[in-house]
């Protein structure tokens, strides 16, 4: 039985979990390992206290929508009276603090390892559309799989954007940055870079940051590392690193120059026992010695790279890390972020990746693509993503055309992923779009007036389920401007139709002023382009035109029903009867 509310093992949570053991416990709740009724996979539930919670609901929640290497992936969201029980992949191995306190401090390449793998996993969340702040960073919130494969947990503490002066703030002291015990003061993604500087600062020294060591040299780390944490460190907010990405490359960028300095050295030392052993004599060895050495790469460490490359260079990355692996998501994904991330998928990016899935690795009869989707989990998701990206953004006139075929993919995907609690949100985002591409094949293929009614009902059903679940919420700002304004315009069109099939006037313009919300929203986010400005001024003219038909269409009405009225008051007048040969 239950104590206090507290989980106990041997209860069945929700119907279909089974508590084993607590696996540990923090500020802000207990974790306990359970495992799955049906599918007997383990999982690791956090009970966190609703007085205590640091995201609310709605935040835990949208967790359920990442996906990222060095994030657990998390299932489900579950509540009761007094608790919230995130339930995430339970993810096997020993957390650093406990690394450390049994086998000390860590070295310079180890602890670069580790601020590569966070910072890349604190990129994609603060980079999401809605940015998601971790707030909790600390050694014991890491946990070192067998493989080496770092795993940011603990989401206790987690926030978005929105409502964070109406919580109460959490943080670890040591850890934590300043602004997050100052309700007067906004945290962002420069708090998560100070939370990852001070964890750094403890792996490499073995001891917590404090203000007192802000002068001092930081015990057994290089000069120029030394300085990178130090600028995480800092007090003040806009001393730090501007993000999360511009940390990141600079550890790669150092991590480089130490191996590159590594093989220099060894090159050079192998060069020098082959002219002692020839017995031969020279003055002076060459200051330099170029060389190639063929590294050992993993899957991680190639999407990494593909990052900090030109553009051309990313490519080879991205082929080798799908010969690695051909049936995971990481790396389709991250090609196609990258490829849009300028907002416009051009046709050789398009060509490329088709290129890149109809390839068949020698030796094998399948193509990448055939490999991939006998794993439908996985490539749905890419075909979802694919059907986005083609539908807003591929050069030319197809593009809608295009993602409507990659989204069937998606869908034919989804309806043979097995298990409720596997559902991910490209599913429901996969079925929509789908739906919406039929719609606008029908529309354009000019049906009866009766028929366009049908459609403009469906269309209205799926624009208000995209909106209401948020499935959009993870794509990147361009794609959700350009969706916001395709939305306008169909709302421009539909008025009519949308009235005659009982759509309230009020609502239509709630779901406009949404949409005007959102854009202004977004395009605040776009810093330094012309294009969230541009697209916001199109949405709000949008906007203002539909306000216009819908008041002539409203003073038609009136009018209408003006004219029936003089009709049947002249019909009832004598003159009236006269005339209507009464």
């Amino acid at each position: 039985l239950r104590r206090g509310g507290i989980l106990v093992a041997g209860e069945i949570l929700a119907g279909r979990y089974r508590v084993l053991k607590p696996l540990g416990k923090g500020g802000q709740g207990s974790v306990w390992l359970a495992v799955h009724l049906r599918t007997e996979q383990p999982w690791a539930i956090k009970a966190i206290e609703k007085k205590q919670d640091g995201g609310g609901f709605r935040e835990l929640n949208a967790m359920k929508k990442l996906h990222h290497p060095n994030l657990p992936r998390v299932l489900d969201v579950l509540e009761d009276e007094a608790y919230l029980y995130l339930v995430m992949e339970y993810v096997g191995g020993h957390d650093l603090e406990e690394i450390i306190r049994n086998q000390g401090h860590l070295g310079p390449r180890q602890v670069l390892d580790v601020g590569i793998q966070i910072g890349g996993a604190l990129t994609y969340l603060h980079e999401r559309a809605k940015a998601v702040w971790h707030l909790d960073l600390k050694p014991a919130n890491i946990i070192c799989r067998r493989d080496g494969r770092m795993i940011l947990v603990d989401f206790g503490s987690a926030w978005t954007e929105t409502g964070q002066e109406e919580r109460r703030r959490y943080g670890t002291e040591g850890f934590a940055a300043p602004e997050q015990f100052d309700l007067t003061e906004k945290v962002d993604g420069r708090t998560d870079v100070y939370g990852l500087g001070a964890t750094l600062y403890y792996l490499i020294s073995g001891k917590q940051y404090s203000l007192s060591l802000k002068k001092a040299k930081i015990p057994g780390c290089p000069e120029k590392l030394g300085e990178i944490i130090k600028k995480c460190l800092c007090q003040e907010k806009e001393q730090r690193y501007e993000t999360s990405r511009k940390l990141q490359k600079e550890l790669i960028q150092l991590k480089r120059s130490y191996d590159f300095e590594g093989q220099r050295k060894k090159a050079l030392g192998a060069l020098l026992m082959l002219i002692l052993s020839l017995g031969l004599a020279v003055r002076e060895l060459p200051k330099e010695f170029a060389f190639y050495v063929e590294q050992d790469w993993d899957y991680e460490r190639l999407l990494q790279e593909a990052l900090c490359v030109s553009r051309e260079e990313s490519l080879d990355y991205y082929r080798r890390a799908v010969f690695m692996d051909p049936c995971r998501r990481e790396s389709y994904l991250q090609y196609l972020e990258q490829a849009d991330q300028d907002g416009v998928f051009t046709k050789e990016e398009e060509t490329f990746f088709r290129l890149l899935l109809h390839t068949i690795p020698l030796g094998q009869s399948k193509s990448y693509e055939e490999l991939l989707s006998e794993h439908p989990e996985e490539y749905g998701a890419v075909a979802a993503r694919m059907g986005v990206i083609c539908w807003y953004d591929l050069e030319g006139d197809q593009g809608r055309q295009v993602g409507t075929g990659w989204f069937r993919k998606a869908e034919e995907a989804g309806k043979m992923v097995e298990g409720e609690e596997r559902i991910e949100p490209w599913t429901a985002q996969a079925e929509i779009f789908s739906h919406l591409g039929s719609y606008y094949e029908r529309f354009a293929n000019g049906e009866k007036r009766d028929e366009q009614e049908i459609l403009a009902k469906e269309y209205w059903e799926n624009l208000t389920r995209l909106t209401e679940e948020e499935l959009l919420t993870g794509e990147t700002v361009w794609i959700q401007l350009r969706f916001l304004k395709e939305s306008m315009n169909q709302l421009l069109f539909l008025t009519e139709d949308l009235w005659n099939i009982g759509i309230s006037k009020q609502e239509l313009r709630n779901r406009r002023n949404w949409i005007l919300d959102q854009a202004e929203m977004l395009a605040g986010r776009e810093e330094g382009t012309k294009f969230g400005q541009k697209i916001l001024e199109e949405i709000c003219q949008l906007g203002k035109t539909a306000e216009e038909v819908e008041q002539n269409l409203e003073k038609g009405e009136r009018r209408e029903t003006q004219e029936q009225r003089n009709e049947i008051t002249a019909g009832n007048s004598p003159e009236g009867q006269k005339g209507a040969g009464l």
